[in-house]
């Protein structure tokens, strides 16, 4: 996998900000999946890990409740601007939204559950990791979830058609696509080190997958 640029990422979400939501089709077949296996509660208090525009909001407040929070993390000033918008719209008043490097950035904590959802730039970045399991609570709930690289005979068709259907050098590049297509390493290697009892479904013809673990100890 490439390693972590946050300007690169930076560079790329300032141009796509504006019609980011419009690219959503696909990720909002497998949301409710991945939110669903976080096993939210009211009272809850859950991380979006690079949160972006605020997709998942509505879908993490329904299940934490006015009386739970919500903390979004966000790179790009630009898109952590739409998410604002739409905090303020809904009179979300229980999310914090915190611009910065998932890498350096302080998360408040205890954490019941964290969502690491189509942020593989993100996943891939073993400080960033870190940083996450930390802040959660024992027994806390860490779901990820996004584009991964189909194995077997076929895959490598099966991957340039996804790429193709769903245009996604528009937010990794050319040459990002092109090693999703062909590299051998996923998105959440880095992940099921840190948190080796990871449980994994794919979807998409294994394009897709979405990864749940439950922090233990202390």
């Amino acid at each position: 996998m490439n390693p972590y640029d946050p300007q690169v990422q930076r560079d790329r979400y300032r141009l796509h900000a504006a019609d980011y939501d419009k690219g959503k089709r696909f990720s909002d077949r497998i949301r409710p999946y991945a939110i669903r296996r976080l096993d939210l509660k009211p009272g809850d208090t859950v991380l979006d890990l690079g949160c972006g525009t605020g997709l998942s909001f509505d879908q993490l407040w329904h299940g934490v409740g006015p009386e739970g929070r919500i903390i979004g993390v966000e790179l790009s000033p630009h898109m952590l601007d739409i998410a604002r918008q739409k905090v303020e719209r809904n009179g979300w008043d229980n999310i914090t939204l915190i611009q910065g490097d998932a890498r350096e950035v302080e998360i408040p904590g205890p954490l019941d559950a964290a969502l690491a959802f189509f942020v593989p730039e993100i996943l891939i970045s073993p400080p960033a990791v870190t940083r996450v399991i930390d802040a959660m609570a024992p027994g806390g709930r860490l779901v990820n979830g996004g584009v991964k690289h189909a194995q077997g005979f076929l895959g490598p068709l099966f991957n340039l058609y996804f790429q193709a259907r769903f245009r996604t050098w528009r937010w990794v590049g050319v040459r990002g696509s092109m090693n999703r297509i062909f590299a051998k390493g996923q998105p959440y290697d880095e992940l099921e080190k840190a948190v080796p009892q990871l449980e994994r479904r794919d979807y998409m013809l294994g394009c897709a997958y979405i990864a749940r673990a439950v922090k233990s100890g202390p």
